[in-house]
């Protein structure tokens, strides 16, 4: 029997259309990146486009010199996809990454993370923490940036009901209790190592992050290959597209392709088939929650028949395992 160390109590029984599908963040099925910039206008600002049990993502936007106060977490890893500009982490213990569109950087629990933009533009990155993520203040021992801040601050106005509690805590500031040469485990995910490992692969998938709260995986599909219709019990799940056109369709009969730039959510207990149009391979960022117990069904928009087991699951090793 498979388990996860993370209990949802929130659960449904699909499929079901989408129980929540607003015109605005958080809630929104649909997300085209840019229409939240054209909202929110200059930065610096941020806006809390997913939030659940397990994460609250956050569009952040920054001015070239500026970033975020240096501060670490106690009870889970922190992780962003850069949508735009350059951006650069410094982190306890001396490690600097230099980021840029499309690449991943992943933080253990305990360590200091400083970000800044030091790019020419306007940088875009999009964090993922646990709610209510509570940041602990401590300098950037790197370049000594240590503005005035509260000890503890957090994101207290997202919290959701049922919001997770991890056993697997620590106290920082520590250099990361992880830092692998292969994923998942790496700091610093780059779309140029991720092609040299799968170059001349029509089709590959690549596990960058996993921990108590998420499976992420980047997946390439070629046109008209996709997923088996498939919905979800106890966890919402999202995407990011970071290339090519996607087609969803969902029960209920909502339907709509993504393309660069977009982000996708959908709630638990709806069927999600998922295709790619359009002759460019298509390339998505997969966010689901361990052990991602997909429960398989036919796809009522276009007929797709489900796949012959009744359910299937993502055999996956979490990063912070190697301390058990």
């Amino acid at each position: 029997m498979v388990t996860s160390e993370v209990k949802i109590a929130d659960t449904v029984e699909g499929p079901i259309p989408p129980r929540v599908d607003k015109d605005d963040w958080p809630g929104k099925i649909h997300t085209r990146i840019q229409d939240v910039v054209d909202a929110m206008g200059p930065a610096p600002w941020s806006k809390s486009l997913i939030w659940d049990e397990r994460n609250n993502g956050t569009l952040i936007a920054n001015a070239p010199g500026t970033g975020n106060i240096p501060h670490w977490h106690k009870d889970f890893d922190e992780w962003w996809i850069v949508m735009r500009g350059t951006i650069q982490w410094h982190y306890t213990g001396g490690k600097e990454v230099t980021a840029h569109e499309g690449d991943v950087v992943w933080v253990p629990r305990g360590s200091v993370h400083h970000i800044k933009n030091v790019g020419d533009g306007l940088s875009l990155r999009f964090a993922v923490s646990q709610p209510p993520a509570e940041h602990y203040a401590s300098p950037c021992k790197v370049c000594d940036h240590a503005p005035e801040s509260a000890d503890v601050f957090g994101i207290a106005d997202v919290i959701a009901p049922g919001s997770l509690k991890i056993t697997d805590t620590v106290t920082g500031p520590i250099p990361p209790r992880i830092d692998n040469a292969d994923w998942p485990g790496v700091l610093h995910t780059t779309l140029d190592d991720l092609n040299a490992k799968h170059k001349g692969e029509d089709e590959w998938h690549e596990t960058i992050v996993s921990d108590e709260r998420n499976i992420g995986t980047w997946l390439t599909q070629p046109e008209g290959s996709g997923n088996m219709p498939h919905f979800h019990k106890d966890f919402d799940e999202w995407w990011y597209v970071q290339q090519g056109q996607i087609r969803w369709e969902l029960s209920g009969g909502k339907t709509f392709v993504a393309s660069k730039g977009d982000l996708v959510w959908v709630p638990r207990g709806t069927t999600h088939h998922i295709t790619t149009e359009g002759k460019k391979t298509s390339m998505r960022f997969a966010v689901a929650m361990p052990p991602g117990g997909h429960w398989n069904t036919d796809c009522e928009v276009c007929g797709q028949k489900k796949a012959d087991e009744e359910v299937s699951w993502m055999d996956v090793p979490k990063t912070n395992e190697q301390f058990s």
